[in-house]
């Protein structure tokens, strides 16, 4: 584990989920944490604490423990949150399945969310008995609940069966008395990476660096204390904790990738203050729409676009047409999450030219990798008109505090980078390339 800090002047927060989620339901029982335009629900922070433990102590009946990892495959619905504090409620590790089956033999259509979809993947829920689940692909996996008001097949619970399990006052008394055992630093949700760098890398995130990070962007983009913030992309799971943050209330939309003429129905109909996150070719439609005329977006005041590098000529073009709204850009990875961001009183021109301020801390988390013994090497496109050397980078990295076993042992200053074939992100693995060669080195046998 390292840990990256800018100037300090917050101190990190010490909390599980579980204990933010009970916190925040005593200091704002009654204001709505979340609207989920698809089933029309609009849910308190209390309601969530309500939920989300006797869905914990349901969780429990049926065998899941600490540490044991629980995913799920649904979308936008309240049962996403109700799910994710649940699992951190019990100790146990949350991480969201994202599947696309094209069909098989059994002549079903997969229908996400069903008995037979679930079916057609594991035949076995036939015939199990509840609680002696067992399916030799995957013999880790002990249980399946689905969203159906019945379950169609002996081997599976429907969500309901499980929150009426979770009703027993023994179970919930456990479940409470569970909170003081559990530690932030403990392992609350299992990321993937993109690949883009290979193959796709298991990432275990905290709640002490989830719920820290999040705190620290939204100060960083003064995200809204109060009002409605439009949350695009439950996927994007790490700052679905605005709510427990900020103070806001998330508006979450009903399709999963939402059209930018739906982005605009749902900032004018809950006049949303803030864009929670966008990612830029969502961004780019948003702001280059032939509709954007045609919808009150007055309320908008902030967006916040991550995911890739933003050009320029968007934040620019974005400041023209919707003037009343500021972007704001951030920059991380799976692996840290966000680690700098524009910050809201930097000027335009300072937003176009820089990936911004360092945010106050940051964790990085990685698993295990060969080239974790190899020396860091920093490669670096200058500004026009800039200049630097490697002794100057040096003495940067010992003012922001980085020890010296997290300091690039090379600096490469170089005009461009080789892009993948998308040319979305750098091709790391051409400019490893690159720099192996203009440092005179030797390639791996």
């Amino acid at each position: 584990m390292s840990y990256l800090r800018g100037a300090a002047e917050d101190p990190l927060l010490d909390v599980t989920f579980g204990q933010l989620l009970d916190d925040t339901a005593v200091k704002w029982p009654d204001r709505e944490a979340y609207v989920f335009k698809k089933t029309g629900s609009r849910i308190t922070f209390s309601d969530i604490q309500d939920k989300a433990t006797r869905l914990a102590a349901g969780l429990k009946a049926i065998g899941t423990a600490p540490g044991d990892v629980v995913a799920w495959l649904f979308g936008h619905r309240p049962e996403w949150i109700y799910l994710y504090f649940a699992v951190a409620k019990l100790g146990a590790i949350a991480t969201r399945v994202k599947v696309l089956i094209m069909g098989d033999d059994s002549g079903l259509q997969p229908t996400y969310g069903t008995t037979p979809f679930l079916f057609s993947l594991f035949p076995e829920i036939r015939t199990a008995s509840r609680g002696k689940l067992h399916i030799d692909r995957i013999p880790t996996l002990s249980a399946i609940v689905v969203l159906e008001d019945k379950a169609t097949g002996p081997g599976v619970y429907t969500m309901e069966e499980v929150q009426t399990l979770g009703n027993d006052e023994t179970l919930l008394a456990e479940v409470r008395a569970l909170q003081d055992q559990l530690s932030c630093h403990d392992t609350v949700m299992l990321g993937f990476t993109s690949g883009s760098t290979g193959p796709a890398k298991c990432v275990e995130q905290s709640t002490y660096s989830l719920h820290n990070n999040i705190r620290f962007i939204g100060k960083a983009v003064g995200m809204p204390n109060e009002g409605t913030v439009l949350y695009p992309y439950l996927s994007f799971r790490f700052a679905v904790i605005y709510p427990f943050t900020a103070g806001c209330t998330l508006v979450v939309p009903a399709s999963e990738s939402p059209s930018p003429v739906e982005i605009m129905q749902i900032i004018q109909e809950e006049r949303c203050k803030a864009i929670g996150v966008l990612f830029m070719k969502e961004c780019h439609g948003l702001f280059h729409s032939p509709h954007l005329g045609d919808y009150d977006l007055s309320s908008l005041e902030r967006v916040l676009v991550t995911g890739n590098v933003t050009p320029k000529g968007l934040v620019d073009h974005a400041a023209k047409v919707l003037p009343s709204a500021k972007l704001f850009v951030c920059y991380g990875g799976t692996e840290f999450m966000f680690l700098t961001s524009t910050a809201a009183e930097m000027v335009a021109k300072g937003k176009g030219a820089t990936v911004g301020k360092l945010l106050q801390h940051a964790e990085v988390v990685s698993v295990p990798d060969p080239a974790s013994v190899e020396e860091i090497c920093a490669c670096i496109i200058l500004n026009e008109g800039q200049i630097a050397d490697s002794q100057e980078m040096t003495t940067f990295c010992a003012e922001i505090g980085l020890v010296p076993i997290e300091t690039p042992g090379y600096f490469l200053f170089m005009d461009a980078f080789p892009m993948t074939s998308t040319q979305r992100k750098v091709d790391r693995k051409k400019l490893r390339l690159v720099a192996i060669d203009r440092l005179g080195l030797k390639k791996e046998a």
